[in-house]
């Protein structure tokens, strides 16, 4: 590995002047580049030049940057090798090291995003073996959703309108922590400077592999598309820009091991069922939960190899439409083992279409033979839903089930605390408060969802309809109920929510409230009411 006169070590971060002064070690990607502003208008070339890495085998490191020219490189690569030592998440070694070469203080990171920038194609063509090598890597990884931090020290506000729709095609690297980014170190407290705050739902948390992994880094994957929402402008010359990520209106780029093709071209894709599959990805390395299922013989194991071979295939397919299509049809099979559904659950989260993402989902919650880990490895893939109103209709239907729903209720909770429309968290929480096999212990749970609810006539209302359910005699229960009730600000739904916790169930509607007597037939009473 040769190198070049034209890249150097010290050119790292060249256009952030606050971090150049600093005499504290920063993350510099944390800071935006001018040049992460990508033409909207160029994306289906971008697109083409980057799904050019599909076409090249998964790689060691050390293969994958064979023909970079960049001066130290064997260095960094060694240094990223001994610092993945410790495998996490699944991942190899190599796959590990990709993601810490990254993150090191070096050219590496630039100048892969420059060439990710550059539509001809040609400048990136160099880089495939590591982009895949890398992207492989990020993809094994939880897809983090939530508010991340991105700051550049510049004014972009005119470059971000309301309403205005981005496609970042470089990796972008974020922070969780907004308090690292208005740190001295980083965009500080004055000056022009601009400060991105940016909802996700598909970033990936690479603290634990990087050199900075104090700073809480979300990186955002190519292709990545947002929204801006507002943007506000503060008298100390800071600009705070609110974006939210969102499903691209056409395709862009799926996941490694994929070989992207526009959605006119799936149909024919999808029938040459004589192609040969990729298996540089093994499939093992992606199975991530154990089957004890009772298909554990020899045939089983040739079956589960073919029936993974026809997941790879549907991941091929571009379509959410004919993938889904597919996937339904695999699911018609009333014998799929756990590590079955957990590839349908794979292969739905490389969906963008929450509705074809839910319609999938809910024909594994109607199957008859559910087991409670295919229950629980669903209800997390139903979190990668970006529509609040499809994930809550997905979500009720699983509750359905409803012994499963306390045995993994924590899947549950999570998949509700995710949406943002206060009514399909209501609708979502009437149901599950209606499981007759919730005992005390499940109560201050549920009541901390509720109090994450906004709408207040909304909070209330669900409160009502529990109390009467409630054990009142458990002080944690009590506890979590008024901390629920005590969130509501409209005076009204609060004395409602109050009331109904503290009169007896049979005199609601009546003017006479007293407060309940707990007393040895108060199981009973609890009985008859989920009997009712």
């Amino acid at each position: 590995m040769g190198c070049s006169s034209s890249v150097k070590d010290s050119a790292v971060i060249s256009y952030s002047p606050h971090a150049h002064h600093q005499a504290v070690r920063v993350n510099p990607r944390l800071l935006m580049s001018p040049g992460d502003n990508n033409d909207n208008r160029r994306s289906q070339e971008m697109r083409e030049s980057i799904s050019g890495y599909h076409e090249v085998p998964l790689l060691t490191l050390k293969q994958a940057c064979h023909g970079l020219n960049i001066q130290n490189l064997d260095m960094y690569i060694k240094k990223a090798w001994n610092y993945s030592k410790n495998l996490r998440h699944g991942l190899t070694q190599d796959e590990q090291a990709a993601i810490n070469l990254y993150t090191q203080q070096t050219p590496i990171y630039r100048l892969l995003n420059e060439a990710l920038r550059k539509a001809d194609g040609r400048s990136l063509s160099s880089w495939y073996g590591y982009l895949k090598l890398l992207l492989v890597a990020l993809y094994k990884l939880p897809p983090y959703r939530g508010t991340v931090w991105r700051g550049v020290p510049h004014d972009l506000s005119t470059k971000y309108r309301k309403d205005d729709e981005h496609v970042w095609w470089s990796f972008g690297s974020c922070t969780s922590s907004l308090d690292i980014l208005t740190s001295p170190n980083f965009l500080g407290a004055s000056g022009v400077r601009t400060l991105f705050n940016i909802e996700v739902f598909d970033g990936r948390s690479v603290s634990k592999f990087s050199e900075f992994n104090a700073e809480d880094e979300i990186l955002l994957l190519p292709g990545t598309y947002v929204r801006v929402v507002s943007e506000m402008k503060q008298s100390d010359g800071l600009h705070i820009i609110h974006l939210k990520q969102m499903e691209p209106p056409y395709f862009l780029l799926g996941p490694p091991g994929k070989v992207d093709r526009m959605p006119q071209q799936a149909s024919q894709h999808h029938n040459r069922q004589n192609r040969s599959i990729d298996n540089e990805i093994s499939t093992e390395e992606y199975e991530t939960y154990e089957d004890d299922s009772k298909y554990q013989s020899n045939s089983t194991v040739e079956s589960l190899s073919a029936f993974n071979t026809q997941i790879q295939l549907a991941k091929n397919i571009s379509s959410d439409s004919e993938k889904a299509t597919v996937l339904k049809h695999l699911l018609t099979n009333k014998k799929l083992s756990d590590q079955m559904i957990a590839g349908v659950v794979e292969c739905v989260e490389t969906m963008y279409s929450a509705k074809e993402k839910g319609d999938v989902l809910q024909l594994i919650a109607k199957r008859s033979g559910l087991s409670a880990k295919q229950f629980q490895v669903s209800v997390k893939g139903i979190n990668g839903i970006s529509n609040d109103g499809s994930k809550a209709t997905t979500l009720k239907t699983f509750l359905l089930h409803e012994k499963f729903t306390v045995q993994h209720l924590d899947a549950v909770l999570s998949a509700a605390e995710s949406m943002y429309s206060s009514g399909d968290k209501q609708s979502v929480f009437n149901d599950l408060i209606c499981n007759r096999y919730l005992e005390a212990r499940h109560f201050p749970s549920i009541l901390n969802g509720i109090k994450e609810i906004s709408n207040d006539s909304h909070k209330s209302s669900v409160l009502c309809k529990l109390a009467p359910k409630l054990p009142k005699n458990d002080a944690n229960v009590r506890q979590a109920y008024l901390m629920a009730a005590d969130s509501i600000y409209s005076s009204k739904d609060k004395a409602e929510a109050t009331m109904a916790f503290v009169s007896d169930p049979e005199w609601t509607g009546s003017t006479k409230h007293q407060e309940y007597e707990f007393d040895d037939d108060y199981s009973t009473t609890q009985s008859m009411h989920l009997e009712k």
